[in-house]
């Protein structure tokens, strides 16, 4: 897989895709099945955050924790183990009553589903052109989420948390043999001692990028139902405008995946990152539909442009594989203190202070981003 002209594999490429779906599966599928937990075992709305906080972080940590793992651990074997761990806490995890139970339960699905992410990471940091791999990727995980996403909360609405959490573990079975395919892209172990070192300048600086950006995205996200109360949205209207807007979001992971490196990876990132300050800016400040909508078709688009270029980024700085999911760990962990920043900012402050404190930090992750260099 390391042949400048060597095509990539569909089922290769499928497997890539998925484990990307699987590593975002618990941030998109928590806001669904909050309501589902808070009524089913009678807890607040501060012990389901801590829940998921739990979840997500378990997600970037496992991700992160198989970095030194790149060439000396089948992708393969990484991704089904993890999908394996993850089936066995979700099952549990709906026959769990216990708050506390629950916790640990949700942090090993969350681990098992970081392992599956780094290994599709690793996989694509294997090809010839990783950006392109991700971007494709990206697009065909967020395909498959538009469509299972309603379905979801459809499980969610009849069965309550516990059939989520079963309809969770059915789904990552069912995609267990996809995760197989990864075995097609795997990074060779250099010898002991031989190992090619990291460039830690560029490293540095596209970890500093990640998490000013994702910090700044978690905390929009989060809140982008409230904006669109904020512009006279109601809430079934605010969630239906989101949801499309995903469309948006396949536009911009199509452009990564067809730019590739076509024009390196300096000059689209810095101009995506201006571009998604100035739509979270619009987003936090949104006081009409024209305003509301322009905002959150432009955090889509944007940060599913950037998403695998990101990725991709550490991917090229280091061949080998280690890079790639240390890129993606950081993603998830930086995403996950998001929420709570927004949250002590709207208190302390408004809704719009939020739209500002996002804007302020991707102009700072455009700022880390010009030292990166991503080809060692």
């Amino acid at each position: 897989m390391t042949a400048a002209n060597q095509r990539i594999p569909i089922k290769l490429l499928l497997a890539i895709s998925f484990g990307m779906f699987l590593g975002v599966l618990s941030a998109n599928s928590i806001p669904v099945i909050i309501s589902a937990l808070i009524d089913g075992l009678a807890i607040t709305e501060a012990e389901v955050g801590v829940l998921g906080t739990v979840e997500l972080l378990a997600v970037a940590i496992a991700a992160l924790a198989a970095a030194p793992l790149a060439g000396k651990v089948s992708n393969r074997k990484l991704a089904v183990f993890g999908c394996l761990l993850a089936v066995a806490a979700q099952f549990l995890s709906a026959a769990a009553g216990s708050l506390y139970l629950l916790v640990g339960l949700r942090a090993i699905a969350g681990a098992g589903l970081g392992l599956a992410y780094a290994a599709a990471a690793m996989a694509a940091a294997a090809t010839a052109n990783p950006d392109r791999v991700l971007g494709y990727g990206v697009t065909a995980g967020l395909l498959a989420l538009v469509v299972l996403l309603p379905c979801f909360t459809m499980v969610v609405t009849a069965t309550g948390y516990k059939g989520a959490y079963i309809a969770l573990g059915v789904l990552v079975i069912m995609l267990i043999p996809v995760m197989r395919w990864l075995g097609q892209g795997q990074t060779q172990a250099a010898d002991a001692g031989k190992a090619p070192g990291l460039p830690l300048q560029s490293l540095a600086g596209l970890l500093l990028c990640i998490g000013f950006f994702n910090i700044g995205s978690g905390a929009i996200w989060s809140f982008s139902v409230r904006f669109g109360l904020q512009a006279g949205f109601s809430v079934e209207e605010a969630g239906f405008i989101i949801a499309t807007g995903a469309v948006s979001g396949v536009t911009g992971a199509l452009f990564a995946g067809w730019l590739g490196d076509r024009w390196g990876r300096r000059r689209p990132v810095i101009l995506a990152l201006v571009l998604a300050s100035l739509g979270y800016m619009i987003l936090g400040g949104a006081t009409d539909n024209t305003s509301y909508i322009t905002g959150v078709n432009l955090y889509w688009m944007t940060y599913m442009f950037l998403l695998p270029l990101m990725i991709g980024t550490g991917a090229a700085m280091d061949p080998s594989g280690r890079a790639a999911p240390l890129a993606a760990g950081a993603i998830s962990l930086t995403f996950a203190i998001g929420p709570a920043c927004g949250g002590y900012i709207a208190t302390w402050f408004s809704y719009a202070a939020i739209g500002w404190f996002s804007c302020g930090l991707c102009l700072l992750a455009a700022l880390a981003f010009v030292p990166v260099r991503p080809t060692p």
